[in-house]
């Protein structure tokens, strides 16, 4: 027996697997066309795609044959597929398909298509944007029906570098992304969510079940307001609106407080706004109130400053009366916020009109006032802001026989969960989404898209194990090695880590034989597709 050589599987066999399980790969070829003379089909491409950049190997899309070579793809593919051919010729080809083909469109199907086969609850739709920083020139001549790479509003707090605006609609259930669609740099999120809200109007009334539209304070606004009627939403008010404010100081004012726990609690009351008949639910949080203290003390510190300095500047001040001395101090002191300035001392000085010392006989030529503040902070009302600051607004057209207030607020909480865990996946530094290598921006949309469609695999696959282990009544070890039943996909694919295929020559015959699955990674595949086990060949184990 003779060791040829031995290549990586890891968690790859996982992440094909799932492709292999739900007929990504044939649903792709299908809608892309597949021409017989290359060599490795679009369905694959896009594979191989998702298993570079969920092979947390930071590596750009650029060095995919790279990544690959040492990698048993005979084993992840099926066939002898050979790493040149996952070149950048090849994959720019693939992103130049999915965007002429119509990268929301594809998703959308895709997307279909998986959740079609798994057991999703829809009932919460959180929807969300983020923005991602690109450098670089783009090639925009020979480009239409493309996305502006431009400057606009940066999350990413990188106002100097262009950028781009992705938009997820995703389940709260597992967080599987179940829409997508690129924009300008400059789009606005309010006019995103108008087309949005638009377009879910359709599938929310076709469906059998009521489903509700959640999101943050951008999906609230008059120019929405004729689609939210029409929706079932949950979002946060606005602090723009007067009567956000009018609701929290009623909220305050009432002892109708419905206690969450210890340190969060909530008032309910009905309005009309906007021509929607909602209610609005205030909440109170100590964790709120300490962030906003630590913020209002900031502000109230600035502030003093700027009144030590004004104050200085208003004893130098000489005025010609003692009624504009005091006009002066009242106008000064109305312009802060916080505090609030009281008459120290209001002098007189006497201006004479020649030089030096004035002859008892000499009259002033004229009389001048100086006034000397200081400083009171209004305790009444920072007291007042602080409270207000700890509280804000969650509104929602659902009656309360449809949702109670927790469930309201548990919907509303979960956007975290779902959408937003979402977006720090992609912009993960491990991920690849930093590394865009194409130079023109329909390539940029379509890799949007297939880095989405990584976050699907990721999510599908990490709620799939999670209610396997909950189903079998199972755990499996964290990090400090205590048993849980919502383990992270990222950790798994860690312990995955160190599976081998290694190619033995036996009596002039090559075999191959899969090496380091240990117990645990044995019991994680187990609870996997059948696609998944046969890669491993949990059969022959």
């Amino acid at each position: 027996m003779e060791i040829l050589q031995a290549k990586n599987l890891d968690h790859l066999g996982l992440v094909i697997g799932t492709f292999k399980k739900f007929g990504i790969i044939e649903l792709v070829n299908e809608r892309l066309g597949f021409c017989e003379q290359e060599q490795v089909s679009p369905g694959e491409v896009l594979a191989a795609m998702s298993m570079n950049g969920l092979g947390f190997a930071s590596r750009p899309l650029s060095l995919t044959p790279q990544f690959f070579e040492t990698k048993a793809l005979d084993v992840l593919f099926g066939r002898d597929v050979q790493a040149s051919e996952l070149n950048r010729h090849r994959l720019g080809r693939v992103l130049d398909s999915i965007h002429a083909y119509g990268c929301e469109v594809l998703y959308a199907e895709i997307a279909a298509h998986v959740c079609k086969q798994i057991d999703l609850n829809q009932r919460f739709t959180s929807l969300d944007t983020t923005s991602f920083s690109v450098s670089g020139e783009y090639d925009v001549g020979s480009d239409e029906n493309t996305i502006a790479v431009t400057k606009g509003y940066s999350k990413d707090h990188r106002p100097d570098l262009n950028q781009v605006v992705l938009e997820l609609v995703s389940s709260q259930d597992g967080g599987i992304p179940l829409m997508l669609q690129s924009f300008d740099g400059n789009a606005s999120d309010s006019k995103i969510f108008k087309e949005r809200c638009q377009k879910l109007l359709k599938s929310f009334k076709a469906s059998d079940s009521p489903r509700y539209l959640v999101g943050d304070s951008k999906l609230y606004g008059g120019s929405n307001s004729e689609y939210l009627q029409q929706l079932k939403f949950i979002t946060r008010i606005p602090r723009t609106y007067k009567e956000e404010r009018k609701a929290i100081d009623k909220a305050l004012a009432s002892s109708q407080w419905i206690e969450l726990s210890s340190e969060k609690k909530y008032y309910e009351h009905e309005i009309q706004h906007l021509g929607i008949d909602q209610r609005w639910l205030v909440v109170y949080s100590q964790a709120a109130r300490a962030r906003s203290e630590k913020t209002l003390n900031k502000q109230i510190e600035k502030e003093s400053q700027a009144v030590s300095k004004a104050i200085m500047h208003l004893r130098n001040k000489e005025f010609g009366c003692e009624t504009d001395a005091m006009n002066a101090l009242k106008k000064l002191s109305s312009s802060f916020k916080f505090h609030d300035l009281e008459l120290a001392s209001l002098t007189q000085k006497a201006c004479y009109a020649s030089m030096g010392r004035p002859k008892k006989e000499e009259a002033p030529s004229k009389i001048i006032y100086q006034v000397t503040a200081k400083i009171q902070l209004l305790t009444a009302i920072k007291e007042d802001q602080l409270k207000q600051r700890s509280c804000y607004v969650i509104g929602t057209n659902a009656l309360s026989s449809e949702l109670s207030g927790e469930e309201v607020l548990e919907a509303y909480k979960n956007q975290n969960n779902s959408i937003e865990r979402g977006f720090r996946f992609l912009k993960d530094p491990q991920f690849f989404v930093s590394s865009f290598f194409v130079k023109k921006p329909s390539r940029i949309m379509a890799l949007l898209m297939m880095m989405t469609l990584s976050l699907l695999i990721y999510s599908v696959t990490q709620k799939h194990l999670r209610d396997q282990l909950i189903k079998h009544n199972e755990t499996l070890p964290n990090q400090i090695n205590q048993p849980i039943k919502n383990p992270t996909m990222r950790w798994v694919f860690q312990i995955l880590e160190g599976v081998h295929v290694v190619y033995v020559r036996i009596k002039n015959e090559i075999t191959k034989k899969i090496t380091g699955i240990t117990e645990i990674k044995k019991k994680i595949l187990r609870l996997f597709f059948p696609e998944v086990q046969l890669i491993y060949k949990l059969e022959k184990i």
